[in-house]
């Protein structure tokens, strides 16, 4: 088509001659005919032209994303035609009809069935898609195409299927709990639960035929965020639980079982999982089949033709925390049988090569054919069974769109390379575990959206007891989009830790990194504070608006940090959010501006007796935030306390500071001393208490030196009156503290002469006992 004023040219649609020709394009929208099309070129000189490549347009021909070649698709798009067209656009001709005759070569009249790929080079799995096409008979339109120079187009004819972590070659069976039941309604019985699967695999409940059955209930909002299929053990024939119809179950050779489960149901026997619970049974009346349960709260699978536990995990998953299970059978496998937890490979076990006999269903929380002891109690939220043994990439697809979706970590430190990191739909890393150093991989969790992983988690927090941080978003721009974090697992609360901002007064000890896939946008995060120290030492007590998200590049908070205040706060549940834009590889934390917010505690407290009847307190502090003073308590119980003194605080200091304290007047015998540090908001706390022992004025009465005055050439005596303690030591000191004179008793006697050189003055005399304790005396010399 084209607008050429000198050559008498204004085609404003066309279509070639050529008798295989599908394709016609007009300006702006198709007429009848060239001259009843109303639109008009903006200008003269205007031309957009089109060829293609000649290759087929039949569907047998289409390319298949399973043919085992390599796929030229769009990751969401099965199959498209094979013909491409290329276009070149002269002048720019703006937005277009495309019609495409399919008639005669065996599409579907579906139109949502259809995609206009548009790419800016010859390879259409780059390219974008144009949804929205109209059936007028067996021609396919698309409106509003803005075509430029140099593109290439072709019509994607069957969408992608969507399967778990995108894997759905061999896709036999797919309970999922967020999709599929028959009611959504918290605590309602299940009556159906259909297959997410192209099989159509659909379960009902089936029981044991008691009187008062217990049925399957549907529970919302149960793992992070996701429903889940609760059952019910009732040791009578009033189990139940759900199962596929007769003649669905066809898996006989390579098998890959896998579940979501969270129980604390402990029963079953150690050598025949056909008297176990059961959370995928497949066994044959009369058979020894195959199934993924639990034996004493661990993990069990057999997938050979006998009754024993093929393999078994060593660790227990009866906490009633939520547990990825996976089972696979490969027959030409020297060892034909794997199991693993979160990931983990924790067992193998041996497997024949023949065929399985095959039971017509599939049982989820029992077995096919029944009992009670196969009978589970506890959730289940997905079971998926592939006839095919999952590589360890595709596993790793499937795993991680689990573990994202139910807020789980993967245990992958054991395995190989590509198989520790989380992988998208199309097999992408959105989790590099080398990215991540030795240290962010703890409490992993993440949203995302992944259309051929079915996959759209709008909000997210680990599974794990001592995770803090959840994040959320109201829709994601885009396909292929994830934000995932984890942190680097140390302690929450350290008051040591002194990397944060000037303006920051004190902030978490734990840190988090994030990795974005695609553009994710605007999140919003948000942190349980319930068990967070506040001011005072009062778990909780934080003031919420005064906390800050700090979100830095490099990972050192001291310089280049992003402040970002609350977006909103809740006193009841004690949480603060945040409305932040991550890139990728940014780090973050939790700080407040309060004054005393979160622990801040001393270097060292000591107090001890002196040689002159005084209890010398001293303390040394790390750092000081907004520290008004410090109060000296004193008491003789360690109950009761009172004020001795007041010392003023630095106020704000990153550097260590030093206190002295002398008490002139102290508590004869035994007396306690703490510290009380106010801040500036009033606020205070107390360190701990310190015990000291000091005899006063009784001196004289259990030591005694003469003479006194001493007069050069005379010797010292000192005689102490303790029955059991004896004279252990001896020091002098000048008044200015100078230690003049030392003496230590080898042998340990109550009455000492000696002999002192020492000039005329005063001296104070230091006598310690066996038992540690030590009294003063003054001593006058004489010339």
């Amino acid at each position: 088509i084209g607008r050429d004023d000198a050559a008498c040219l204004n085609q404003k649609q066309s279509t070639s001659a050529n008798s295989d020709d599908i394709i016609t394009i007009g300006l702006g929208a198709m007429a009848t005919n060239n001259a009843s099309n109303a639109n008009s070129f903006a200008g003269d000189q205007r031309f957009l032209i089109w060829g293609n490549d000649n290759a087929s347009t039949l569907e047998v021909n289409a390319i298949n994303s399973s043919d085992g070649g390599t796929p030229d698709l769009p990751s969401t798009i099965a199959q498209r035609m094979e013909r491409v067209w290329r276009v070149e656009d002269t002048g720019t001709v703006g937005a277009t009809e495309i019609q495409f005759n399919l008639t005669g070569l065996g599409y579907t009249s579906v139109a949502g069935n259809f995609s206009l790929i548009i790419s800016n080079s010859s390879t259409m799995a780059s390219g974008s898609l144009t949804t929205g096409g109209t059936f007028n008979g067996s021609v396919l339109s698309f409106t509003g195409i803005n075509l430029t120079d140099g593109q290439y187009f072709t019509l994607a004819t069957e969408n992608e299927s969507c399967g778990p972590g995108g894997v759905n070659t061999n896709l036999e069976l797919w309970l999922r709990a967020d999709i599929g039941t028959s009611t959504t309604t918290d605590g309602a019985n299940l009556a159906t639960w259909n297959d997410q699967s192209i099989n159509g695999n659909n379960a009902s409940e089936t029981n044991l035929g008691g009187g008062a059955v217990v049925e399957p209930t549907y529970e919302s909002n149960e793992i992070n965020g996701n429903p889940v299929i609760r059952y019910n053990d009732t040791n009578t024939t009033n189990s139940s639980w759900m199962e596929t119809a007769d003649g669905t179950n066809l898996t006989s050779g390579d098998l890959s079982m896998i579940a979501v489960f969270r129980t604390s149901q402990s029963q079953g026997s150690t050598t025949d999982f056909q008297i176990s619970p059961s959370l995928i049974g497949a066994n044959g009346a009369g058979t020894a089949d195959y199934g993924l349960g639990l034996t004493a709260g661990r993990v069990h699978v057999n997938a050979a033709n006998n009754s024993t536990l093929n393999a078994r995990n060593a660790g227990q998953t009866d906490n009633f925390e939520p547990f990825i299970a996976t089972a696979t059978r490969d027959v030409d496998s020297p060892f034909g049988i794997g199991l693993f937890v979160n990931s983990a490979n924790v067992a193998t076990g041996t497997s024949d090569a023949t065929a399985l006999t095959s039971p017509n269903s599939w049982s989820i929380g029992n077995h096919s054919t029944p009992i009670n002891d196969a009978q589970f109690q506890g959730d289940i939220a997905e079971a998926i069974v592939f006839s095919s043994t999952l590589s360890g990439e595709e596993r790793t697809r499937v795993e991680t769109y689990l573990a994202l979706k139910y807020g789980l970590t993967r245990v992958v430190a054991a395995l190989p390379a590509l198989e520790q990191d989380y992988l998208s739909g199309d097999g992408g890393i959105i989790w590099d575990y080398d990215g991540q150093g030795t240290t962010y991989h703890n409490d992993i969790a993440g949203i995302g959206r992944d259309d051929i992983g079915c996959f759209d988690q709008i909000e997210s927090k680990s599974e794990n007891n001592d995770a803090l941080v959840s994040v959320s978003i109201a829709s994601f721009p885009d396909n292929d989009s994830f934000l995932i974090f984890g942190n680097d697992n140390a302690a929450i609360e350290d008051p040591d830790n002194r990397e944060k901002p000037a303006t920051i007064n004190s902030r978490l000890n734990r840190e988090w990194r994030v990795q974005e896939t695609g553009t994710v946008g605007e999140v919003t995060l948000t942190f349980d504070l319930t068990t967070i120290t506040g001011p005072g030492d009062v778990v909780g007590a934080n003031n919420l608006s005064q906390l800050r998200l700090l979100v830095d590049n490099d990972g050192d908070f001291n310089t280049g940090a992003n402040l970002i205040e609350p977006s909103s706060t809740n006193a009841v549940d004690n949480t603060v959010s945040f409305n932040v834009n991550f890139t990728d590889g940014q780090y973050y934390t939790l700080g407040s501006e309060e004054m005393g917010a979160l622990p801040v505690e001393l270097i060292s407290f000591t107090a001890e007796a002196t040689y002159d009847e005084t209890i010398l307190l001293n303390w040394q502090t790390a750092s000081e935030i907004n520290n008004a003073f410090y109060s000296i308590e004193r008491g003789g119980d360690g109950i009761d306390f009172e004020t001795i003194a007041t010392i003023q605080g630095v106020g704000n200091s990153e550097v260590q500071s030093d206190y002295i304290f002398i008490d002139q007047q102290p508590i004869n015998g035994v007396s306690f001393y703490r510290l009380r540090q106010t801040d500036f908001n009033g606020l205070s706390k107390t360190t701990e208490i310190l015990r000291v022992v000091i005899f006063l004025k009784e001196e004289e009465t259990r030591i005694n030196i003469f003479p006194n005055p001493l007069k050069a050439g005379d010797l010292l005596t000192i005689k102490s009156k303790f029955n059991s303690a004896s004279i252990a030591r001896i020091r002098l000191y000048n008044l200015s503290g100078a230690l003049q004179f030392e003496f230590n008793s080898k042998e340990r006697t109550e009455e000492i002469a000696i002999d002192i050189p020492l000039k005329s003055g005063i001296y104070v005399v230091h006598i310690f006992n066996s038992e540690g304790l030590f009294f003063t005396k003054r001593l006058l010399v004489q010339d």
